[in-house]
């Protein structure tokens, strides 16, 4: 009887186990997803202070050299520069998403993966029991 409880307690702690590791795997993923949300907030600071920084060297040569930044070519290549900044910022923050998305897609699946494996450690151990019990009857219906 007592090799028939370890086999069956051996099974739900294995499932147990499993179920932890996969439990830490999805907290890892939802860490990552984190880290990636703050990396894309700090890239797209960086993308603004360096539009600034454009915009602010493009006056300072366009003011030296005495051209009109109000009207013109001045205007438009500001316009312009201003527009790329706003590309690259929506294509950073569409990028961080996915990647912030896949990390919590990835997360939801060991947490299910978690679930799972406890239960199947569990149904493992009960059928290791139920098997090994109706093993035992047989051999003593037959003594």
């Amino acid at each position: 009887m007592w090799p028939l409880l370890l086999m069956a307690g051996s099974a739900v702690m294995q499932g147990y186990a499993q179920s932890k590791a996969d439990k830490s795997a999805a907290d890892a993923a939802k860490l990552n997803a984190i880290a990636s949300r703050i990396s894309t907030m700090f890239k797209v600071q960086d993308l603004r202070d360096a539009g600034e920084r454009l915009e602010s060297s493009q006056r300072a040569a366009y003011g030296k050299s005495g051209v009109d930044l109000t009207t013109g070519s001045a205007a438009e290549v500001q316009a312009e520069s201003a527009k790329q900044i706003e590309k690259e910022i929506y294509r950073v923050k569409y990028t961080g998403g996915l990647q912030q998305s896949g990390q919590m897609t990835q997360a939801d699946a060991f947490t299910k993966a978690s679930n799972y494996a406890m239960i199947g450690g569990l149904l493992r151990g009960g059928a290791t029991y139920i098997s090994g019990a109706g093993k035992m009857s047989d051999i003593q219906v037959k003594q």
